[in-house]
C-alpha cells in the first residue's frame, strides 16, 4: 500500500480516455512492481536482486521447489527449469552452452555483436574444457542459489579469467567481448565491487535486452484459496524516529519479501529506516538511508520507477494546482533525482495514490483512488508528460487500500481491507464490480498498513497487515508440497544478531558506520603496503565499535572498488591521487591531511558512490524497456 493524505477532484480539463487493459504481454501485477531485475551485482547498473535461498547448501535434486520471481520467471521446480534448458554455441566456437530459453533472445544479441567484431578480424578463444554453464546448486557452501540453476548463468576461460576475493582483476576477455555481453543485458563478474569473478557472466533479465519483452510467468504449483485462515505473525523489533510520519510495507532491500519502512523528517532530509523481513524483524534488521533536501509530500510511496529493480522514493506536492513528481531512486541509496510537474491537476478532495504497471508495457503508472473512481496515468518521471490511460468508477474506494494480483492474469487489481474484511475490484473488468471478497480470522484492530504480496513465494497472491508492532500473515493458496517454514526463501542463513552487530537503537542517522567501507578501506591499503590505524574490521576475533566512516576510508574503500593502484603519496593521500589519476573526484584534496579525517555523512557516501558508478566505463547497461505511449 501507499500511505497518502493527498486530496483529489473530478478531472474536468482532460478528456477520459477510456483505454481498455490489453491483452497481451505480461507483468507482476504487483504495487510498486515494474519488470522484475535480476541482477547480481549494484556495479552493472542497477539494483542487487537475491536469488532464493533453500534448506541445504551445495547440489540440489530435480524435485526442489523454487519460490519467488526467480521461480516465476524461470520455473517452480528444478525440473521445470530443466525443461526449458535448450542450447546456444558461443560465437567462433564449437561449445554449446546449456542456457534457459528465455535468455535466447538475449544470447543472439550476444552472438550478433560477437560475429560482427570476429567479421572485422577480431579473435578471441573458447578452451571448452574451461567453460559452463548450468549447475543446479547453491553459492559456494551457502544456502542462496546460484544462478547456474536457472541457465541464465555462465562461466567462460575459468583458468585465464578466475574468481578473486581480493578483488583484483585477471583475465584475458578483450574489451569487445565483454561489451557485447553487457549491451545484451549481462552482467559481468569482473565489473563487481569487493570481488572479481572474471569468467562469470549472468543475464539481467528481459529489461536490461534491447528489445526484450516479458513472458508469463510459470503457473504456481498451488491452489487459491480464501483468504481465511492467519498464517504467521512476526514481531517488528525496530520502533519508529521521532518524527516518523509514515510506515509502508514494501521490499526495502531487494530480496523480494515484505519489509516494513518508517519515513521521518529532520531538518531538511527525510530519513528511510526499512526493518527488513531478512532478519526476521529482528533488532538487526534496520537498514537506513538519508535523503537529502527531500520536500515536504503530500503523498508518497515506493516503486520502480527506473526499472534497475529498486523501490524508489517518490514524493508528491502540488505546484500551482498540478502535481509536482519527486523520485529519489534506490540504485545509488536515494542520491539521484527527478522532479517535475505534470500536467495533472492537483486534487481537491480525499483520495489514494499509488503505483503499478497497469497498462503491463513496464513501466510503472499513478493510481489514483478517490470519491469520484479511479484515474491510472502514464507518467513520464523525467519530463513531467502524463497520458490518462484509464478514468471511471470503482467499485472499492475505501478502507485501507492496496493493489496486487488477486486471480492470477498478473493485473493490478484494487483491494480494500475495510472493517475485517477484504474486497477486490478486479483490473479485468476496470474496476467496476467487486471480484472477491474474504474474511480473514483475526484482523487486527489497528492497521497501519497493508499489503497483496506473495508471501511464501508460490506465484499467489498473500494478505500481510502490519498493526504497529506485528506483521500479520494470511495465505491466499494451498501449502506448498515440500512444506518448508512459509519465509525460508527469503529469510537470511543466520539471522539473528551477531555480537558485534550495532542494534537498531545504537545505528547513527547523520554519518556513515563501519561496515563495507571501512572493510574495503582496510583492504586497498593493506594491499598497499600502507598501515591503518583503527580496529581491524576484517579480524572475526575482535569486535570493531561502530564509528563514523572518515574521508579518508572512503577515498581508500573506493579505490578497492575500482581495482586502483596507488598514486603519488602513501595512506589516504594515495587513494585521492589514484582516484583524480583515473577521471574519479576524490573526497578531499591530496595533501589536505585535516580533510582526509573529516567525518562523512551518510548521504555523501551514497551520492559519492552513485557518482562513481555513473563514471565507469560504459560497461553498466540503462534498462532498454522504456516506451512512451504514443497519445
Amino acid at each position: 500500500m501507499r500511505f497518502v493524505l493527498v486530496v483529489f477532484a473530478e478531472i474536468a480539463a482532460v478528456v477520459a480516455l477510456a483505454i481498455a487493459v490489453p491483452t497481451a504481454a505480461a507483468a507482476t501485477g504487483g504495487e510498486g512492481e515494474a519488470w522484475p531485475t535480476f541482477n547480481e551485482s549494484s556495479a552493472c547498473g542497477a539494483v542487487f536482486t537475491r536469488t532464493p535461498y533453500v534448506e541445504q547448501p551445495g547440489g540440489i535434486p530435480v524435485d526442489e521447489i523454487l519460490r519467488g520471481p526467480y521461480g516465476a520467471m524461470f520455473g517452480r521446480t528444478v525440473a521445470q527449469v530443466r525443461a526449458n534448458i535448450t542450447t546456444w554455441r558461443i560465437p567462433g566456437s564449437t561449445r554449446a552452452m546449456a542456457v534457459h530459453e528465455r535468455a535466447i533472445p538475449a544470447l543472439e544479441l550476444v552472438a550478433a555483436e560477437l560475429e560482427a567484431a570476429m567479421a572485422l578480424g577480431e579473435r578471441y578463444v573458447i578452451d571448452s574444457s574451461q567453460t559452463s554453464s548450468l549447475a543446479a546448486r547453491t553459492i559456494g557452501g551457502r544456502s542462496r542459489l546460484s544462478r547456474h540453476t536457472f541457465g541464465i548463468a555462465m562461466d567462460l576461460n575459468s583458468r585465464r579469467n578466475p574468481f578473486r576475493d581480493d578483488n583484483q582483476l585477471i583475465t584475458d576477455f578483450p574489451d569487445w567481448w565483454v561489451d557485447a555481453f553487457a549491451a545484451s543485458g549481462f552482467c559481468w563478474g569482473g565489473q563487481w565491487i569487493g570481488s572479481k569473478d572474471a569468467m562469470h557472466f549472468a543475464w539481467q533479465g528481459p529489461a536490461f535486452t534491447p528489445g526484450g519483452e516479458l513472458p508469463p510467468g510459470f503457473a504456481p504449483l498451488t491452489e487459491s484459496v480464501p483468504l481465511d485462515a492467519k498464517a504467521l505473525v512476526t514481531r517488528v523489533v525496530p520502533r519508529p524516529l521521532d518524527g516518523t510520519f509514515g510506515t509502508l510495507l514494501a521490499d526495502g532491500d531487494g530480496s523480494g519479501a515484505v519489509d516494513v519502512i518508517n519515513l521521518s523528517r529532520l531538518g531538511a532530509d527525510l530519513v528511510v529506516d526499512a526493518s527488513v523481513a531478512t532478519r526476521t524483524h529482528n533488532a538487526c534488521s534496520l537498514r537506513r538511508s538519508v535523503v537529502i533536501d527531500a520536500p515536504d509530500p503530500v503523498a508518497f510511496g515506493f516503486g520502480d520507477w527506473d526499472g534497475r529493480g529498486g523501490h524508489d522514493l517518490w514524493l508528491v506536492t502540488e505546484d500551482e494546482g498540478f502535481l509536482r513528481l519527486t523520485v529519489r531512486y534506490r540504485y545509488g541509496d536515494y542520491s539521484a533525482e527527478t522532479a517535475v510537474t505534470t500536467r495533472i491537476p492537483m486534487p481537491d478532495g480525499a483520495a489514494w495514490l499509488s503505483t503499478a504497471d497497469a497498462d503491463r508495457d513496464g513501466a510503472l503508472d499513478l493510481v489514483v483512488v478517490g470519491d469520484n473512481g479511479i484515474r491510472i496515468w502514464d507518467v513520464d518521471p523525467w519530463t513531467g508528460a502524463a497520458l490518462l490511460q484509464l478514468g471511471g468508477g470503482s467499485a472499492v474506494t475505501t478502507g485501507t487500500l492496496m493493489l496486487g494480483d488477486a486471480d492470477g492474469d498478473e493485473l493490478p487489481d484494487l483491494w480494500s481491507l475495510e472493517d475485517g474484511t477484504v474486497t477486490v475490484a478486479a483490473a479485468a473488468d476496470r474496476f467496476a464490480t467487486v471480484a472477491h471478497r474474504h474474511e480473514p480470522a483475526g484482523v487486527p484492530g489497528t492497521i497501519v498498513d497493508a499489503a497483496a504480496s506473495d508471501f511464501d513465494g508460490d506465484g499467489r497472491t498473500d494478505l500481510v497487515v502490519y498493526d504497529g508492532r506485528y506483521k500479520h500473515v494470511w495465505l491466499g493458496n494451498t501449502p506448498l508440497p515440500d512444506g518448508l517454514p512459509l519465509a525460508i526463501w527469503f529469510t537470511a542463513e543466520e539471522p539473528q544478531c551477531g555480537d558485534d552487530e550495532p542494534r537498531w537503537e545504537e545505528i547513527g542517522i547523520r554519518r556513515g558506520t563501519g561496515g563495507f567501507v571501512t572493510r574495503g578501506a582496510f583492504a586497498w591499503l593493506e594491499r598497499s603496503g600502507f598501515p591503518y590505524e583503527g580496529c581491524d574490521p576484517t579480524n572475526e576475533d575482535i569486535m570493531c565499535p561502530p564509528r563514523p566512516v572518515s574521508a579518508g576510508e572512503l577515498a581508500a574503500s573506493m579505490a578497492w572498488m575500482l581495482d586502483l593502484d596507488p598514486g603519488a603519496g602513501t595512506g589516504f593521500d594515495a587513494a585521492g591521487r589514484a582516484l583524480r589519476d583515473a577521471g574519479y573526484e576524490s573526497p578531499c584534496t591530496p595533501g589536505d591531511g585535516a580533510c582526509w579525517e573529516r567525518e562523512v555523512p551518510r548521504a555523501e557516501v551514497s551520492v559519492r558512490f552513485w557518482t562513481m558508478l555513473e563514471q565507469r566505463d560504459g560497461r553498466a547497461p540503462e534498462p532498454h524497456r522504456w516506451v512512451w505511449p504514443e497519445a
